[in-house]
């Protein structure tokens, strides 16, 4: 075998076992809501609380990307995520002995501001040590793995949560994410910075971007709003509303509508690295444009058309598939900027991912509780199918917008 091949081999090992911290984070991060009656009884607390519990996770991951991706371009990926890693079990370890409602938002706040480290970091190393020819598929491969760790992890958490107590749950995540932190440690090769790497390859920035901050530039944002946008959707239904408003809409059963959106996460873990090969072959604007046309097709059928259960199913799953235009998305923040600003670009990205759903997805109930008229099930307001498609029929803009965007966004890829 070639010395070529074996350091292809190598870095698609370290690729790997940096995106299993991106993989990893979501256990964590899905556990104050799939733990949370065993939480409220521990502590004594509401549901109101377990919101600012979850409110503690989103908000530092949020506003941790940029100072994430200013870090990664200074510093060694290696060194960062082996260090953030650590942190996160370490946060872990501390949550499962928590004796105060105090003290678990404090390290949920702690894991967060670590686990931005995760995706940025996975995606800047690929960027700049794997093929040219692979990179989107390896941004894929990456959002993917996170969706089978939040996949994986809710359904472990509901199977275990069974027999064990929320604090060895916990315990076993720490414990795990600190066995990786060793084997990043001492499996994956020291990376130079971003920044260096350029200073010593001068053919490979771009001068133009050097004199500009990225923020500035409105290719930052178009880009940046199209993972919004795009994103919008699947927060309102797999991450919010979305069994409310089935059960309105498609009329079926609880555990169907459960079921059927699970398949948004199947879809999206198919369609991930699939829309990574189709990115990296004919374009990455291209697939935008494709998921954007699907994200409305498919929103408006959720909202306004009822249909069978197999019908409903099999649109859930190719919702999911066909969402997976972010990966194009995500591909451009890398390149578009140059290898030395890669990290802190995607970090844009990622972080208005997030920050779009987290502004517009609370507007929604609201709107929906100031027009409608609900029926009160013991004491449970109960609403129409009209009542969510008045509300949420604004999210048809979402894949709107994020067309337009994806329009505005200059391809990076040169055929």
């Amino acid at each position: 075998m070639s010395t070529c091949k074996v350091s292809a081999y190598k870095e698609w090992f370290s690729w790997f076992l940096l995106t299993m911290f991106f993989f990893g984070h979501y256990f964590f991060r899905i556990t104050p809501a799939n733990m949370n009656i065993q939480i409220m009884k521990t502590f004594s607390l509401s549901v109101s609380d377990i919101g600012i519990l979850i409110q503690c996770f989103f908000l530092p991951y949020t506003l941790a990307q940029l100072p994430v991706g200013y870090c990664i371009a200074r510093f060694s990926t290696k060194r960062l995520i082996t260090l953030a890693c650590f942190m996160c079990a370490f946060a872990t370890l501390l949550f499962s002995q928590a004796s105060s409602f105090m003290i678990l938002c404090g390290c949920t706040i702690l894991y967060a501001c670590f686990a931005a480290f995760g995706f940025v970091g996975a995606v800047s190393y690929a960027n700049a040590n794997l093929p040219k020819q692979y990179q989107s598929l390896a941004v894929g491969l990456t959002q993917s793995l996170g969706m089978v760790g939040g996949f994986l992890g809710v359904n472990l958490i509901a199977y275990f949560i069974q027999f064990y107590s929320w604090q060895h749950i916990t315990l076993i995540m720490g414990l795990v994410l600190g066995l990786l932190a060793v084997l990043i440690a001492f499996l994956v090769p020291q990376t130079p910075a971003p920044i260096q790497q350029s200073k010593k390859n001068p053919e490979t920035t771009e001068p133009a971007d050097q004199e500009r901050s990225i923020f500035l530039q409105s290719k930052t944002w178009f880009n940046a709003l199209y993972a919004g946008f795009i994103y919008l959707p699947v927060m309102v239904f797999t991450e919010s509303f979305g069994k409310n408003i089935l059960l309105a809409t498609q009329q079926h059963s609880e555990k169907a509508i459960s079921f059927g959106l699970s398949l948004v996460f199947v879809g999206w873990i198919i369609g991930g690295p699939t829309c990574g090969i189709i990115a990296d072959r004919y374009g990455r604007v291209l697939v935008m444009k494709i998921s954007a046309v699907s994200g409305l097709i498919f929103t408006a059928l959720f909202l306004f058309v009822p249909m069978s259960l197999l019908a409903l199913n099999i649109s859930l799953f190719l919702f999911g598939l066909t969402n997976t235009g972010i990966v194009g998305c995500y591909s451009i923040s890398a390149e578009m900027h140059g290898p030395a600003k890669a990290s802190v670009s995607i970090a844009v990205a990622n972080m208005t991912t997030i920050l779009v759903g987290a502004l517009l997805v609370p507007l929604l109930p609201r709107l929906l509780e100031m027009q409608a008229h609900p029926v009160f099930v013991h004491n449970i307001p109960v609403y129409s199918a009209l009542d969510y498609q008045q509300s949420f029929g604004l999210v048809l803009f979402a894949p709107i917008i994020a067309y337009l965007c994806a329009v505005f966004t200059k391809e990076t890829k040169k055929f």
